[in-house]
């Protein structure tokens, strides 16, 4: 009996123990702009999977341990982690990320700020394509802007690749979207996927480029009419800058080789089977060769 209330004891005191260590923690989040409640703002405890978040008007209650730390982030807000220590009211104001909404988008017609916008674009910035060991601006594009399709035909040289922002087809067009640079569209009519001429877009030097902005939908490229249909590439390249003078100098170095060369007859080699060709002919049809074949023949076949 005594040893039953003796392990009775003990629990009770870890349970109380392990209550005492937990605290629950009230208090509002609101905006540093206006002072407004902020719904919907995630509130967890670092390091653990605890988490709320708040009311409608701004409010939250979370019961965390000693010494925990709690983080309360939301879109278009800084995210901030405050230490609870022995405090069980914690007010909270967040600061609006004035990162994202003080960019700008480069449009037909200037530039506009990011959070003034309303139409579909994506823009890359010079640092994502000096980042990645390109060769052209093309090939920095990869991967950077959603719904952007980049594909290389084949493997032939200097071959342009196959840009598709806007559909992968049209009836009377050319599917490949309006290149800009600087406010002067270039030509790319004889850009597609069968072409052997030279790539235009291959004199494009990324480490030129400061961004590029895709316009995607109808509304952001309507200044440019037709040629837009299939989308806009619109390139700013790098200015002149006040300050010290400053030399960037990147080296690039390659080989290409034929896949298989085909093999070609020497001038002898050619003569013997071109006399033989003559001979086969006559010997089906004489009048078959012309005298200027004739002329044209091995003297010491005829």
């Amino acid at each position: 009996m005594k040893k039953l209330l003796l392990i009775w004891v003990l629990v009770a005191a870890s349970v109380s123990s392990l209550f005492a260590q937990n605290r629950t923690v009230t208090g509002k989040v609101t905006s540093s702009e206006d002072g407004g409640g902020l719904p919907g703002v995630s509130i967890s405890a670092k390091g653990s999977s605890k988490g709320t978040t708040s009311s409608v008007d701004g409010s939250y209650s979370i019961s965390v341990g000693e010494g925990a730390s709690l983080v309360f982030s939301f879109v278009g807000y800084n995210t901030q982690t405050i230490m609870v220590g022995n405090r069980s009211v914690i007010d909270v104001k967040l600061v609006v990320d004035n990162t994202q909404l003080s960019e700008v988008v480069v449009v037909g017609y200037g530039t506009k700020k990011r959070v003034e916008f309303t139409g579909a674009a994506s823009t890359i910035k010079a640092g994502a394509i000096a980042e990645r060991p390109v060769q052209s601006f093309s090939q920095g594009l990869t991967g950077q802007a959603a719904g952007v399709n980049i594909t290389q035909p084949n493997g032939l040289l200097n071959n342009p690749p196959v840009i598709r922002v806007r559909g992968l087809s049209s009836l009377s067009l050319s599917s490949f979207p309006l290149v800009v640079i600087d406010g002067i569209p270039i030509s790319t009519d004889n850009v597609s996927a069968n072409s052997t001429t030279n790539n235009p877009l291959a004199d494009i030097n990324p480490s030129d480029i400061e961004s590029i902005d895709v316009l995607k939908d109808a509304a952001s490229a309507a200044i440019y009419g037709s040629r837009a249909g299939a989308g806009v590439l619109l390139i700013t390249t790098k200015r002149g800058k006040s300050g010290k003078a400053k030399v960037t100098i990147d080296s690039w170095a390659g080989v290409s080789n034929a896949v298989r060369l085909p093999k070609v007859l020497n001038a002898e080699q050619y003569m013997y089977h071109k006399n033989m060709a003559i001979g086969n002919a006559l010997l089906l049809n004489p009048n078959a060769v012309t005298a200027t074949q004739r002329n044209s023949a091995n003297q010491s076949f005829l």
